[in-house]
């Protein structure tokens, strides 16, 4: 999830699609939660993972400010898949995604966080650090190689 203006966010995911191996896409409303499939959160919504898979979009309140918030998308998803979701946070100032990686950690999932060293802003990874809720801090170049290797212990 980016914290992006309503017009960059489609763009973002065809730039990421184009150079990713994985489908990249904005969601959209009712999007089922597929493997091989990236959902970006679109610009100015919240995105809510539900029971069912899909993906529910909706102008809640701000949360920090902002909207969409990870917060949001983390305790969601960890309430549908439990001890088998991943909640990664990247450089990035604020503290949105602190109190969802808490829960996705309470939950027995996963977290990983970007680490000083390779942040441009040590704020939200930081902010889950001080809540406990980050199992590993990694390098930027080694956080997809993490995420393989947790879901790889999921499977």
């Amino acid at each position: 999830m980016q914290h992006m203006a309503k017009q960059f966010t489609a763009g973002f995911a065809s730039r990421l699609n184009e150079i990713s191996k994985l489908k990249v896409k904005e969601a959209i409303e009712g999007d089922l939660i597929e493997e091989g499939v990236v959902l970006v959160a679109p610009g100015d919504y919240h995105m809510v993972v539900k029971p069912s898979c899909k993906i529910s979009l909706n102008q809640g309140p701000k949360r920090f400010g902002i909207r969409p918030s990870i917060n949001i998308t983390m305790v969601s998803a960890s309430e549908v898949y439990g001890a088998n979701t991943i909640g990664v946070l990247l450089s990035g100032m604020g503290q949105d995604g602190a109190f969802g990686m808490k829960i996705i950690k309470k939950r027995h999932g996963a977290t990983i966080a970007q680490d000083e060293a390779s942040s441009v802003i040590f704020g939200m990874a930081k902010a889950a650090q001080e809540l406990h809720a980050v199992d590993k801090m990694v390098h930027s170049d080694h956080i997809a190689t993490q995420i393989v290797q947790e879901l790889n212990k999921i499977v």
